[in-house]
């Protein structure tokens, strides 16, 4: 039997508040840092309410594999770019699961952690 691609698409969407390196108080984007990140990645990028706040999602997937990779260039982009302006880039992981009938989410990871790990 032979294995064939998933008729569907999906995409990921991944949030991180910038900090600054040397304060850890949560830094407000700066206007360069966007202009690089947008050159970088294009429309994949974009702010939020928070203005520490900034959000990157993948163009439409069909692979887990593709997922990882595409994910790992736009961490990578995000942290060199953060890097480059004195700040760092945090997200929280939350996982939801189905449990029971349920849908249930974990509490928040103990530990924030600095994407440079993840990535």
């Amino acid at each position: 039997m032979s294995t064939k691609a998933p008729s569907f698409t999906f995409g990921i969407e991944e949030e991180y508040h910038l900090v600054d390196s040397t304060t850890r108080d949560l830094a407000v984007a700066p206007r360069a840092l966007l202009a690089r990140l947008e050159d970088s990645v294009g429309s994949q990028v974009s702010t939020e309410f928070l203005r520490s706040q900034i959000e990157i999602g993948t163009k439409p997937l069909r692979s887990s594999r593709a997922a990882r990779d595409e994910l790992a260039h736009l961490r990578v982009t995000v942290v060199q770019a953060a890097r480059a302006h004195g700040l760092s880039a945090h997200g929280a992981l939350r996982i939801w699961t189905i449990k029971g009938g349920w849908i249930r989410r974990s509490p928040p990871h103990p530990v924030s952690r600095r994407l440079e790990t993840i990535c």
